[in-house]
């Protein structure tokens, strides 16, 4: 009788245990597809957008927008089914598809081609062209429109608007 009781407990013990477990991994707060809120792209569409920082594995570039050969650069603005805005001088346009949790893609974009004559030497405008055409989904957190693509080598990136 002590051994079926004692076999019970253990049994009861490994139970409770598996559903405390199971319910610490449930109210995880991790970024995985299906925890992430999906949101309409309407969210960010119409709105003037500006990048304030791009992170990544080699660190974090600010754009400084007190400065004023920073002022107007580096500018976003989705409508319907284009974006367009201004790189580091030059205007540029591009259509882009939005999909299921939050994933878009970017088309190629074209842009004027007129010569800079400042350059942020952080982020030239052909890096911040092909971070658009490798992003493959968007969040927005605290306000801050967040693009998530990946650099040359394929490591991730986030560029950052307000």
């Amino acid at each position: 009788m002590v051994k079926k009781t004692k076999r019970a407990l253990i049994w009861m013990a490994l139970l409770g245990l598996t559903s405390i477990v199971l319910a610490c991994a449930g109210n995880g707060t991790g970024s995985s597809a299906s925890a992430r809120q999906t949101m309409d792209i309407s969210e960010i569409q119409g709105k003037d957008w500006s990048l304030s920082e791009v992170r990544s594995s080699s660190g974090t570039v600010r754009i400084d927008r007190s400065k004023p050969d920073t002022a107007g650069i580096y500018s976003l603005k989705f409508a319907s089914d284009s974006l367009n805005g201004t790189g580091a001088p030059n205007l540029y346009s591009g259509p882009y598809t939005s999909g299921d949790n939050n994933s878009l893609s970017i088309g190629m974009v074209r842009s004027t081609l007129m010569a800079s004559i400042f350059e942020n030497a952080d982020l030239r405008e052909h890096e911040y062209f092909n971070y658009l055409h490798n992003v493959n989904r968007w969040d927005l957190k605290d306000g801050k429109l967040e693009l998530y693509t990946t650099g040359e080598n394929g490591s991730p990136v986030v560029l950052v608007f307000l």
